[in-house]
């Protein structure tokens, strides 16, 4: 029974994984940034903060075989923590709210892959809702700093 629940869950940790990459990096890939204020930060500077963390993490997150669950889980614990580095850096109130629902997002993400990896699946109904905060809190980011 473990092999066929292991067969089973390939195909949707797989999709899981890939969407919530495709997401991040379309996101992540705005163009210039406005700059309305909303804190002691310009958006400018926040936006640019943001953006240099998320590619860095998403570079490694690319890099894994979405195909071994426990390697996805890895990669998006470094993908939380580079958005928990931003995090702190931020001290604008707008994009702090976007990033704080990345974060939220890839948390819950990072959560549900480890534990199918683990052979636990109660969790994987919850992977798409993960994916649609992530998408949402990509398009406030895109909306934020530019496209």
């Amino acid at each position: 029974m473990a092999a066929r629940r292991s067969t089973t869950l390939r195909p949707l940790r797989f999709a899981a994984v890939s969407a919530a990459t495709a997401i991040v990096v379309a996101g992540c890939a705005a163009g210039p940034t406005p700059t309305r204020d909303a804190g002691s930060q310009s958006l400018t500077d926040a936006c640019a903060i943001v953006r240099a963390e998320v590619d860095a993490a998403m570079s490694a997150f690319g890099e894994i075989d979405p195909s071994d669950p426990a390697r996805a889980g890895a990669a998006l614990g470094d993908v939380v923590d580079s958005l928990a580095v931003a995090q702190d850096a931020i001290d604008n109130a707008e994009l702090a709210a976007t990033v704080a629902r990345l974060h939220e997002g890839f948390t819950d993400l990072r959560d549900g892959v480890t534990a199918a990896a683990d052979g636990d699946i109660s969790g994987l109904a919850g992977l798409g809702n993960a994916t649609d905060e992530i998408r949402s809190a990509s398009t406030a980011f895109q909306d934020s700093c530019g496209t």
